[in-house]
C-alpha cells in the first residue's frame, strides 16, 4: 500500500474514505487491498469516490461499490488465477487453488461482507452453509451446521 493509498483510506468526518479508480482495478481487488487492514472499523459508515466519476456518496456510491465488490467474489478472477467463490449457487465454495491461499483473503472478505451488511446492504448470497458458519464463526471449535449431501 502506498502512502496516497493510505490517505486516501483515512477516515473524514467519521467516516471511512474509500477512493476507487475503476480505470486501473477491479472493484474486488481494492476492496480486499482495504479490508485486509484489520485497524478499520466496520461499524463506522463509508464515504465511496469513484475516481473520475461524478457523484457524491449519499448512499448510492456505497452500495455500488460493495455490490460490484461482492459480485466480484463469484466472477472476478484475480491475478488472472481464480474466482474466489466457486460452484452452483448455495453451495458456493473458496476456490484455495488461487488468492485465497493466503488467510489474510479470507479475512479480509469477512470484514468486508460484514461491513456491506452493516451499510445496508445485501451481504453474498449462493454460500455453502458451511463457508457462511465459517465467515460468521472463525472460532473452530464451535461447531458447523450439519450438512445434507442430498
Amino acid at each position: 500500500m502506498t502512502i496516497d493509498e493510505w490517505r486516501q483510506m483515512t477516515k473524514k468526518d467519521g467516516a471511512l474514505q474509500i477512493h476507487v479508480d475503476r480505470s486501473t482495478c477491479h472493484v474486488l481487488e481494492r476492496a480486499l487491498g482495504f479490508y485486509k487492514n484489520p485497524n478499520h472499523d466496520i461499524s463506522t459508515s463509508t464515504n465511496v469516490t469513484f475516481v473520475n466519476e461524478c457523484g457524491q456518496d449519499d448512499g448510492g456510491l456505497t452500495r455500488e461499490f460493495f455490490s460490484e465488490a461482492i459480485r466480484g467474489l463469484n466472477t472476478h478472477r484475480i491475478d488472472g488465477r481464480s474466482v474466489i467463490f466457486d460452484g452452483k449457487m448455495g453451495h458456493k465454495l473458496p476456490s484455495f487453488a488461487g488468492p485465497l491461499s493466503d488467510r489474510h483473503v479470507m479475512e479480509a472478505i469477512g470484514r468486508m461482507v460484514s461491513h456491506a451488511i452493516l451499510q445496508g446492504v445485501h451481504g453474498m448470497v449462493g454460500l455453502s452453509p458451511a463457508v457462511q458458519h465459517v465467515l460468521i464463526y472463525p472460532d473452530l471449535d464451535t461447531k458447523p451446521p450439519i450438512l445434507d449431501v442430498d
